[in-house]
């Protein structure tokens, strides 16, 4: 078997396959999903690594990535996509929101700092930047 059938071969073994899975010590993949405390534990990782990157005590890095979850992923790319102007539809479909009502709450979040008012000079006009 030469070396384009072997790489066909493993993709096509991986289809359906969780795409985020374990590794053990020894550096070997495991065949099931991270599970959600893992992509957690993940996640509060990096983030605190981050804050301390960015000048902050370990204190304040570990109260910082506290609340961060893998939900905080799904709340981010949400609220990226609605500031990006991603059409809802489709960002509802990325992020398997069934519910138009709790998709919106993300949208709501992001239109705080899009169209907050900031830029209005109460004339009914934007400002000019």
């Amino acid at each position: 078997m030469g070396a384009r059938q072997r790489v066909k071969a493993r993709h096509e073994s991986l289809l359906g396959a969780p795409l985020f899975r374990s590794v053990n010590k020894g550096g070997e993949i495991g065949a099931d999903r991270l599970s959600d405390r893992s992509v957690a534990r993940i996640i509060k990782k990096e983030v605190r690594a981050c804050a301390i990157a960015a000048g902050r005590s370990e204190a304040d890095a570990d109260q910082i990535a506290e609340p961060c979850s893998g939900h905080s992923l799904r709340a981010g790319y949400c609220t990226a996509s609605a500031m990006a102007g991603v059409p809802e539809w489709k960002a509802r479909r990325r992020s398997r929101h069934r519910s138009a009502e709790t998709f919106a709450g993300y949208v709501r979040a992001a239109e705080e700092w899009t169209d907050s008012g900031r830029h209005w000079r109460g004339t009914g006009s934007p400002r000019r930047r």
